[in-house]
């Protein structure tokens, strides 16, 4: 039985720290978002992998039950302050192999591995695990050798497969699309956000100070509201604090956070932000089919979705861009205004465009409300013969506020400059693209 129990921890030690060698950026990000030096998340595997190797011979199983015993409880000691505290930071126990929120289930996890490890220190060392090797000699103890280092490296390398399959399956997904139809642009269809032109779910969530507030009380003055959704556990989130302070002057910004009052309150002091938002849970950030953090969306001023929620911080100022967006020019510095047009989202030095671009000039004939977006230098989209208007966007930047990341491609935009439907992306689609 205390040989068996030493396996279990051996396998368990063993396994998360080679993935936490991994990951080792990873591990020290972990160990920040549970307080400690980021040094400390370093040299966490190297303990594991220490703590394993004692725990086989019989002179050292003691010893090493007693450093499992030990690692397991600062683990759970971590995880019950940051429960407290309304915490959630991401475990990284088994490295890029398996990550969560800590929480109960994680604690849970480790109160069992510590049972089997207080059963190995009370029932004494018990039998060697490696007493057999001892009998090995020449020949037969090299390939012994061989073998469990072999042994060691294929159940890494596997499971590192098998997780890196799992996480990378939407872009598996997205090349075989690709082959399949090679006038499609790759784009991103992760699928995150509400369709654009929906009502926002309406919600009601108490503020640091636990008084209530509205989605219509933040409508009220008759603004684009921005919902930012966070968690003090996320580090990308936290990253992007310091930055609401400045979208909060512009723009009713809310944040909608997870956790306790006193961990919002904390950060939220810190910045300088205003109206900070506590779900219970994930309730409205589901409403919103926001699952991961940070992700903002953006809800016009009649309470509709205005945009593709924006994941991730390069996303989330750009849609801020487009919410306090300057008035657009066209190629002869005349207004462009966006209302009830057909934005086709172009580059000139790009193949499918270039193909199309005979087809493009008849059908502008019966699309008068196209507006061209495209990059490029001016001479060269001039060059295009192109009458409707032309606006620059060099860095590719107003694309993505429709759910666009690949040229040739068009949107709808109504009365309001509201995206109508899912872009239309390749030739044959933006060409069937009519009233």
């Amino acid at each position: 039985m205390t040989l068996a129990a030493r396996l279990i921890l051996f396998g368990v030690f063993v396994v998360a720290g080679l993935a936490k060698l991994r990951d080792r950026a990873g591990a020290r990000e972990a160990a920040r978002g549970f307080g400690a030096p980021a040094w400390v998340g370093g040299l966490l595997p190297f303990a594991e992998l220490a703590t394993a190797g004692i725990l086989l011979p019989k002179a050292t199983a003691t010893a090493g039950a007693i450093a499992a015993a030990a690692l397991l409880a600062v683990f759970s000691t971590g995880i019950l302050r940051a429960m407290v505290r309304g915490e959630a930071p991401d475990c990284h126990c088994f490295g890029a192999l398996h990550s969560e929120p800590a929480g109960a289930k994680t604690l849970a996890r480790n109160a069992v591995l510590l049972a089997i490890a207080v059963l190995a220190i009370t029932a004494g060392p018990g039998p060697s695990a490696v007493a057999w090797v001892g009998d090995l000699h020449g020949t037969a103890l090299a390939l012994a050798i061989v073998a469990a280092v072999a042994a060691v490296a294929i159940a890494a390398q596997s499971a590192f497969l098998v997780a890196l399959l799992r996480q990378n399956g939407r872009i598996l997904k997205r090349l075989d699309a690709l082959e399949s139809d090679t006038d499609q642009p790759t784009w991103d269809d992760a699928g995150a956000g509400l369709p654009v032109g929906l009502p926002a779910p309406a919600f009601e969530l108490p503020g640091l100070d636990g008084v209530p507030v509205t989605l219509a009380q933040l409508r009220a003055p008759g603004r684009p509201v921005l919902l930012l959704f966070t968690d003090p556990g996320c580090g990308p989130c936290n990253a992007l604090l310091p930055e609401v302070r400045g979208w909060q002057r512009d723009l009713t910004v809310a944040v909608i956070s997870r956790g306790g009052a006193d961990a919002n309150r904390a950060k939220a002091e810190e910045h300088s932000i205003a109206r900070v938002l506590l779900q219970d849970d994930r309730e409205v950030a589901n409403a919103y089919a926001c699952p991961a953090t940070p992700t903002a969306v953006l809800v016009d001023a009649d309470g509709r979705i205005a945009q593709p929620a924006a994941p991730g911080a390069e996303a989330i100022r750009a849609l801020l861009d487009t919410a306090s967006a300057p008035a657009l020019h066209d190629l002869d510095g005349e207004p462009v205004d966006l209302a009830d047009r057909v934005l086709l989202f172009w580059n000139p030095r790009c193949g499918f465009c270039d193909a199309m671009l005979d087809d493009l000039r008849a059908w502008e004939r019966d699309v008068p409300e196209l507006v061209v977006i495209s990059t490029g230098a001016e001479d060269e989209n001039r060059a295009m013969g192109i009458r409707a208007p032309i606006v620059l966007d060099p860095g590719f930047r107003i694309a993505p506020l429709y759910g666009v990341a690949g040229t040739p491609s068009a949107v709808r935009l109504d009365a309001s400059g509201r995206q109508l439907e899912a872009p239309a992306i390749g030739a044959p689609a933006v060409l069937a693209l009519s009233r």
